[in-house]
């Protein structure tokens, strides 16, 4: 059975929208929700951007995936995958993002790797095959590595 990259992304982003729906929006009907002029949307959005920092504590990363989910959908009807029909809202979405809580997110645990320890992941695997396993480097040892054994 093939498997479809974007469903869990649709499942994803369908879900953030219903929140935002369920939550910052009045209307029921899309179409009414489409119709209103992009500063009241943008305010609607502003407003549940607030309101999932504020009161639901909700962290930079969270509300990232809740706006992304309500951009695309202002941008084309993915909810019932008709790639060809675009809803084109046009949001300020520069604007909307500075309501953003702050992205506290600490990388600095995040381990580094010598040169025996990398060799011992990509003798395990086919770095052409299988780049998942080079998910826990960072980018810059991934480009050393490929240097040091001659592919970039």
């Amino acid at each position: 059975m093939d498997c479809d990259p974007l469903i869990p992304r649709q499942t994803a982003y369908r879900s953030e929208f219903n929140h935002f729906l369920k939550t910052s929006v009045e209307a029921v009907d899309l179409q009414v929700l489409l119709d209103c002029k992009p500063r009241v949307i943008e305010s609607m959005i502003i407003g549940h951007i607030e309101r999932l920092r504020d009161l639901e504590k909700l962290s930079y990363w969270t509300i990232q995936m809740h706006c992304a989910a309500i951009f695309h959908f202002f941008e084309m009807n993915f909810f019932e995958m008709n790639f060809s029909e675009m809803n084109d809202v046009s949001l300020n979405t520069k604007k909307i993002k500075r309501f953003l809580p702050p992205d506290k997110s600490d990388h600095s645990n995040r381990p580094t790797h010598c040169r025996e320890e990398i060799n011992q992941i990509l003798s395990k695997c086919d770095i052409r095959q299988d780049l998942k396993s080079l998910s826990c480097l960072w980018p810059q040892q991934i480009y050393v590595l490929m240097d040091y054994q001659g592919c970039a």
